[in-house]
């Protein structure tokens, strides 16, 4: 349940209510701050979280302002723990025969998910220069570069062996020393990138890239990320009887395929099987 605390516990569907009933129930609760956070009674969506954590100030746009992320981190990753805690306490319950209550706080899930960038703040109290940083802007390597044709593509691997490829290729391997560590010492680096990669368009570079053992990707529309080639090879867009498409679910066993159902269950079509489990 994700309502806030002690709503559910209000209607009467709370754990305390759920356990009196059945002590091996597994009952999971995510909430914005938590069952006994210092904001009990404060609504929060996504966007506030991503605030609240510091996940905003280090997404920087070009001019400097925080830039909203394209998907709901908060809501991903505290949906994960939560799967997770569940998992665990069900194996739990195997050989106990004890049920528990899950608490996860969406604010505390994403901040989790910022153990690499927390070193300047923990270790000096001060917010890290995020232009300078290995994976906000300080690394040639891993920042986004537009086209000829006004698309971008971004490369995304910091190794050496990925650097002295690409600078290989392009003929300037002298460049290399210069991306060992982040920092503005990479700007002759990014500029020359940035003038290469603008001088032909995002076609060629695709054609070109894919003959080098480096990292790098196309920045792709959604349309154009939903007919990649690995996606379909690997069966992650499905079509179901009525024509609609749907993502396939990611875990894959190798001994049980999973089947999911992709229509929505009818009015009491599962009525009868449900109070058949009571």
């Amino acid at each position: 349940e994700s309502f806030r605390p002690g709503v559910a516990a209000r209607f009467g569907i709370g754990y305390d209510a759920g356990a009196a009933k059945n002590p091996g129930i597994v009952y999971c609760s995510i909430s914005a701050f938590g069952q006994d956070g210092a904001y009990p009674g404060r609504a929060a969506h996504d966007l506030a979280l991503e605030a609240m954590t510091g996940v905003l100030s280090l997404t920087l746009g070009d001019d400097g302002r925080p830039a909203i992320p394209g998907i709901p981190i908060a809501d991903l990753v505290s949906g994960l723990h939560g799967l997770s805690g569940v998992l665990m306490a069900l194996l739990r319950r195997q050989t106990t025969g004890k049920g528990d209550h899950i608490d996860v706080s969406m604010h505390e899930a994403l901040m989790a998910s910022c153990a690499n960038v927390v070193g300047s703040a923990f270790a000096e109290n001060k917010q890290p220069d995020v232009k300078q940083q290995r994976t906000t802007g300080g690394s040639a390597f891993y920042r986004v570069y537009d086209t000829a044709d006004g698309r971008q593509l971004v490369l995304a691997g910091q190794e050496m062996k990925f650097i002295k490829n690409l600078l290989g290729a392009l003929g300037r391997s002298e460049m290399a020393p210069l991306c060992e560590w982040p920092g503005a010492h990479q700007k002759p680096v990014a500029d020359f990138l940035e003038a290469t990669f603008k001088a032909k368009p995002l076609a060629h570079w695709m054609q070109w890239l894919d003959t080098l053992d480096i990292c790098w990707g196309p920045v792709n529309t959604l349309p154009e990320a939903i007919a990649d080639a690995n996606l379909a090879k690997r069966g992650m867009v499905v079509t179901d009887e009525q024509g609609r498409k749907h993502l396939a679910p990611v875990v894959r066993f190798r001994n049980e395929p999973s089947k999911p159902l992709y229509r929505e269950p009818l009015l009491g079509e599962h009525t009868a099987e449900v109070l058949k489990l009571r």
